[in-house]
Parts: structure tokens; C-alpha cells; sequence
């Protein structure tokens, strides 16, 4: 168990890492295609790090996919003395049993990642969610009086095109729909956000060869995203600044000669670094690399 700094952002709460690896075989995530197969906090070690924390005592648990863990039974115990929180859920396992921890610990909010609302990209990408789970899941999240709902979407995929972002667009609007319909029986409101970032090509993923979208493209499907949603009430739009995806992928397949940026990068940060080695910085991030080329991962 590890308690941060009572200034940060997790300050308030006991982290305890329960779960490395996924197995859910999603082809941009680096975890999944790190930690094969997954593997689990023993019963007997998570029981007894729960029992030493005092009541009311507020746990995160670090889990890439916690509602596929053997745990539920004893994470179920202690949430009865416990505040147990979860990261981003999926879901198409968000089960009735898994509503009973959130009402224990008197969770308000709830995080959820769908990724794209094509369902073809969804399949490209391997996170095979059906729309109607989607809504069914939306639906029980409201009926358990959870408010605040955190969604989060990845755009600029491989092969993502502004059909894609249509789609996007068309599902949050539905997902809202089913929000403003569902709180109407409830004496408040919360609200839904939407989170969105880039896609980064990660080393040792399917994707890894794939270039990034261009900066032009990200920022119009952005705008596009955020002038078809912004007269939503209660939905806010959160996007991940560009520059950390850019440097994110810098950072990937960056190679030995490109040190003296990295070190610039850390000095003066990443907007003025990029633009004092924007010609080299995009080479890397928009490169496709080939099955035949050398990448500096190899090595590792």
C-alpha cells in the first residue's frame, strides 16, 4: 500500500496496485502487450493489507481492468468499512454485484472508456463493445444514482476517417439523451465528461508502426467534436493537450542522437522545444514505420 504526499492529487487516498496485464487484447494499449498473462494480488496478501486500514479509510485500487479480477468477494468485505475506489471501468463487465462496492463507498462519480463510437473501429482495435451494452451500462450507472460520468475517447486511430468522428459525435449525443432522460427522476444532476485524447503508437503494441494524425487533423476533428456537442448542458468536452501526445510518441521512438532534445524538452518544457526541433520531432511522430526497418525498442 502506498500513501502519497498529502499535496498531491491522489493525497487523500492509500493506492494499492491489485492487478498488471489486462488479457483483453486491445491493440493500442501497451499494458495488455506488456504483462502477459495477467496477474493478481493473492487473496490472502489483498485481505490483510484491507484489514490493517482504518474505517473510512479511502483506497485506490491500481487495476488496468479491475472488473475482470478473481477479487470481487473480499474487495465486496471490506467496502462495507472501506471508501474502495476504481480507474476507468469497462463497460461490457460493469455487472450488477460491482454496483454494490460503488453504493458502499458512496462513489458519485464514474469513469468509463469506450474508445471510439464506430463500431468498426471498435473491432479494428480489438475492444469488441456492442452499442446497445454501451447504453444498457449508461443506464444502470444512472438507475444507481452514480451522476458524474467520465467517458473516455481516443481519436486520430489508425484508419480512423471523419466518418468515424460522426459516429463519435452521434453516440455521445445518445448517451446523453439517455442521461437527461434518466435524471429526470432523480432530485439532482451531475455531469457527463468527455474526455479525449490522441492516439500515441506504443512500442511493443499491434500499433506500434503507425504514424500519429498530423496536428491539423486532430485539431479539426477536435473542433468538429466541440461545435457539434457544445450546446449540451451538464457535458463538458476535456481534451489532452496535443503537445503530451506529441512528445509521448517523440519519446517512443526517439534514438540515441535525439538525447539533446529530450534533455531540452526537460529544461525548458515541451511547447518551446518543439518549436525549436519541430522538423525532427515530426519526422519520428508521423513516420510509418515498416515491417523491415529498424526500431530502438528492438533491443529492449
Amino acid at each position: 500500500v502506498f500513501k502519497p504526499p498529502i499535496d498531491t492529487l491522489f493525497g487523500k487516498m492509500h493506492l494499492l496496485e491489485v492487478q498488471r496485464g489486462c488479457g483483453m487484447g486491445c491493440k493500442f494499449c501497451f499494458t495488455d502487450s506488456m504483462y502477459r498473462p495477467p496477474k493478481y494480488q493473492s487473496k490472502e496478501i489483498l485481505n490483510d493489507l484491507l484489514s490493517n486500514l482504518l474505517l473510512n479509510d479511502r483506497v485506490g485500487l491500481i487495476a488496468p481492468n479491475i472488473l475482470s479480477t478473481p477479487l470481487f468477494p473480499i474487495l465486496l468485505e471490506h467496502s462495507e468499512r472501506l471508501k474502495i475506489f476504481f480507474s476507468s471501468l469497462r463497460v461490457d463487465q460493469l455487472d450488477d454485484k460491482w454496483f454494490e462496492i460503488l453504493k458502499n463507498s458512496g462513489q458519485e462519480s464514474i469513469t468509463i472508456s469506450i474508445e471510439s463510437g464506430s463500431e468498426k473501429l471498435r473491432t479494428f482495435i480489438n475492444k469488441r463493445i456492442k452499442i446497445e451494452k454501451i447504453f444498457n451500462s449508461i443506464q444502470k450507472i444512472i438507475d444507481n444514482q452514480i451522476l458524474n460520468i467520465k467517458i473516455y475517447f481516443i481519436i486520430g486511430l489508425p484508419t480512423e476517417d471523419y466518418q468515424d468522428i460522426e459516429e463519435m459525435i452521434k453516440i455521445i449525443k445518445e448517451i446523453y439523451a439517455i442521461y437527461q432522460q434518466g435524471v429526470k427522476s432523480v432530485a439532482r444532476i451531475g455531469k457527463i465528461t468527455i474526455g479525449i485524447s490522441s492516439f500515441i503508437p506504443k512500442p511493443h503494441t499491434p500499433f506500434e508502426l503507425y504514424p500519429m494524425q498530423s496536428q491539423e487533423d486532430i485539431k479539426n476533428k477536435f473542433e468538429k467534436i466541440q461545435n457539434s456537442l457544445s450546446k449540451l448542458d451538464n457535458l463538458v468536452i476535456h481534451p489532452e493537450p496535443i503537445i503530451n501526445s506529441i512528445f509521448q510518441t517523440f519519446i517512443n521512438r526517439a534514438e540515441r542522437s535525439d538525447l539533446s532534445i529530450l534533455i531540452k524538452c526537460a529544461e525548458e518544457g515541451e511547447k518551446k522545444t518543439y518549436r525549436h526541433n519541430r522538423s525532427r520531432i515530426e519526422e519520428l511522430i508521423y513516420k510509418h514505420i515498416y515491417d523491415n526497418q529498424s526500431v530502438p525498442w528492438n533491443i529492449v
